[in-house]
């Protein structure tokens, strides 16, 4: 009772939750959250209803993930990273990932050269962002922060956007330049699209 009455709380107190009351998230609507880490966005969304599915690669933050939302029916959670194949893949850690594996969850990266990253890893299972779309006809929100590997799927997200109602994306390259150029890349694929109005790039 008292974790349900801090987390309305801090609903109303967080500028994350204020970002997402934007959108009109109803019982039955399909959300992908794509770097789900310890699960507060799908939570939120899941007690809106909302058929979440949740990829997440870093093992602390997924069995975080896991304990907090696996109980409910209306979320599929995924232990991935989500790329532009499948298979596998190392995902490069946070280099102060020895201080707290769960807060410094939230950085790990399949790209070696985000500026954040240590030479240690953990070999993650990755699922292609093609099947990931494929399997739903119709997709309310869907939410990118997966640290640099944004830049791997998002030709992929916009051929599809046309089913794809919002699309919440964090953007790496303004914070490591190892990402400089793909950004200038990226935004300009953005600005070219049709559906460049749904795609909202100052998600946190």
């Amino acid at each position: 009772m008292l974790r349900a009455v801090k987390q309305v709380v801090k609903e109303f107190v967080s500028p994350k939750y204020a970002y997402l009351r934007r959108f009109d998230i109803r019982p039955g609507d399909v959300v992908i959250d794509l770097g789900a880490n310890v699960g507060e966005v799908a939570e939120y969304f899941l007690r809106r209803g909302a058929k979440v599915y949740a990829y997440e690669p870093n093992d602390h933050a997924f069995e975080v993930l896991k304990k907090r939302v696996g109980g409910n029916e209306d979320v599929t959670l995924h232990q991935a990273a989500v790329s532009n194949y499948s298979g596998s893949a190392k995902l490069w850690l946070h280099e102060n990932h020895t201080d707290s594996e769960v807060m410094f969850s939230q950085a790990g990266s399949l790209q070696a050269e985000k500026s954040n990253v240590s030479e240690e890893y953990l070999e993650v299972a990755v699922s292609d962002i093609a099947e990931v779309l494929a399997a739903h006809e119709y997709i309310k929100l869907i939410k990118i922060d997966i640290e640099g590997g944004e830049y791997d799927i998002m030709d992929c997200v916009l051929d599809n956007a046309d089913k794809i109602d919002h699309i919440l994306l964090e953007t790496h390259g303004g914070k490591h330049k190892g990402f400089a150029e793909k950004e200038v890349q990226l935004q300009e694929k953005i600005s070219r699209s049709p559906h460049k109005n749904k795609i909202y790039t100052d998600w946190f």
